[in-house]
């Protein structure tokens, strides 16, 4: 876990509250942040490209245009999360709870997301090019 993490997400609502003017954005590339809990942040446009969020509590969480590629979200809970616009590329999404989760036009592009449980997910237009669905429960999901 990062010793400053509050203090980064404090800047980052302040970057969002105020468009850009003061603050700054989320950047968290490649940061070891497994088993943290985010649930119900904003995190709109955060970088978080090769992060390590395995296990992490994510329930809620606004990752609106957010980049993820290449993360490790094993076993994460992303249950009823706002992915539309996420770049998931390359993700490691394994075993993650993706209940509910709204993935409108997220890009999937060889992610893997076996035995992830997509049960009622919005997948609408999300680009899933080579994803690994193995396993993955879909019932309910829409857009496939």
């Amino acid at each position: 876990m990062l010793p400053d993490l509050d203090a980064r997400l404090k800047l980052h609502d302040e970057w969002l509250s105020s468009l850009g003017a003061s603050g700054r954005q989320l950047e968290l590339i490649g940061a070891p942040l497994a088993g943290v809990d985010l649930a119900g942040r904003d995190l709109t446009q955060a970088d978080l490209a090769e992060a390590n969020l395995a296990g992490a509590h994510l329930h809620g969480t606004v990752l609106f245009a957010a980049n993820l590629a290449s993360a490790n979200l094993e076993r994460a809970d992303l249950s009823q999360s706002d992915l539309t616009k996420a770049n998931l590329d390359y993700a490691c999404l394994s075993m993650a709870d993706m209940h509910q989760a709204r993935a409108f036009r997220a890009s999937f592009v060889e992610a893997d997301l076996s035995n992830a449980d997509l049960t009622d997910a919005d997948l609408r237009h999300a680009n899933l090019t080579r994803a690994r669905l193995d396993g993955a429960r879909l019932d309910g999901a829409i857009g496939l």
